[in-house]
């Protein structure tokens, strides 16, 4: 029997109710963070509220413990945003990071021959992620960001 299977009473299928819980959680942890967008990089809780319909005093437990590991900060003016942890998850991404590192150089040597905007960019499903760009300063803008779609 486990610490949380005490807490609730013992039990075997408290238990097994306890394991069910977690993928809502996990679940509604992701929405949270997919609320942020790069139209949208802070939020107030209430925001996050309304964005992923989970009710506000979930959200305020879920944001606390976001808050507490690093994946999101809160700002002085109340405002959440992504925090510096998840950036560090994030770039740990094999797929992305081993065809940058392998691409990085032959994007380079284009961008010298031809100083136009350079990208890298990896299809995932029927949307794309920017994996790296290189922009020329004479070159028409392009509105990316690396991890953007």
């Amino acid at each position: 029997m486990t610490d949380r299977t005490r807490r609730r009473g013992g039990g075997e299928n408290l238990g097994l109710q306890g394991r069910n819980e977690t993928g809502p959680v996990v679940r509604r942890a992701v929405q949270v963070l997919s609320a942020f967008t790069p139209q949208r990089p802070a939020l107030t809780l209430s925001q996050l509220s309304r964005r992923t319909g989970i009710p506000l005093t979930t959200t305020h437990r879920l944001v606390g413990e976001l808050v507490e590991c690093g994946l999101l900060e809160r700002d002085q003016d109340g405002t959440f945003h992504v925090g510096l942890r998840l950036w560090e998850i994030g770039s740990l991404a094999p797929r992305g990071l081993a065809l940058r590192e392998i691409a990085l150089p032959f994007m380079e040597d284009l961008f010298a021959v031809i100083p136009e905007n350079v990208q890298l960019v990896v299809r995932d499903g029927l949307e794309a992620v920017w994996v790296e760009r290189l922009a020329g300063r004479g070159s028409v803008p392009v509105i990316t960001r690396v991890g953007g779609r």
